[in-house]
């Protein structure tokens, strides 16, 4: 048995980013074999047969790409986790909290309580990806970039930009909090106040971290 949990306050970009190498490692490559839902956006009858591609984290958001170019989106919020048993194997969660059972000859991968599931287009996927920052996570992460997306919003407090996913993907309250700290970074003082070193510092800071 393997889980990731996102016990409270929201999981950040390295908890989505484990779930994601786990899944991947169970699930790519292999058929499904069984599918099912309870939420009404990632129901679906043709998924049996489909295969695993990839299973994928971009900053807070996982997708389970499939062969025929749909994926799973989930965002676990506070209350999510994924986990991945053997058939058979006892649930550590009761069932009635499963959002997304996703069965292959091997494993049983099974999402529960996240409060956003849903099996996307090809061109939806993108969309949810390409609203976003970039991963801060991501291998090539390019920190210069990251600072001039900070301040082309040079209105917002330094801790709000941080956390705002749409300029910087997979920094949540805690890591934002330990950056600022570290940093002796003002969370208050507007974008437009904070030098590049500074604003580079914070950056790096969090990726460390």
């Amino acid at each position: 048995t393997s889980s990731v949990e996102a016990p409270s306050p929201m999981p950040e970009g390295d908890t989505i980013l484990t779930a994601a190498r786990r899944l991947g490692r169970a699930l790519a490559g292999h058929t499904i074999t069984a599918y099912r839902s309870t939420v009404r956006e990632a129901e679906a009858t043709d998924v049996v047969g489909r295969t695993v591609v990839r299973v994928d984290a971009h900053g807070k958001n996982l997708l389970m790409h499939l062969d025929d170019g749909r994926a799973l989106h989930s965002h676990m919020k506070m209350t999510g986790s994924w986990h991945v048993y053997r058939p058979r194997e006892p649930w550590r969660k009761p069932a009635w909290q499963a959002k997304v059972v996703v069965e292959t000859a091997e494993l049983v991968a099974v999402c529960f309580n996240a409060p956003i599931v849903a099996l996307l287009s090809s061109r939806k996927a993108a969309r949810v990806v390409s609203e976003l920052g970039p991963d801060i996570l991501a291998e090539d992460f390019d920190p210069a970039q990251a600072v001039r997306r900070l301040r082309a919003r040079g209105d917002l407090p330094l801790g709000e930009a941080i956390v705002h996913q749409g300029l910087l993907a997979g920094i949540g309250n805690i890591y934002k909090s330990e950056t600022l700290f570290l940093c002796r970074a003002d969370p208050f003082r507007a974008i437009d106040g904070v030098d590049d070193a500074l604003l580079l510092r914070v950056v790096e800071q969090a990726r460390a971290l």
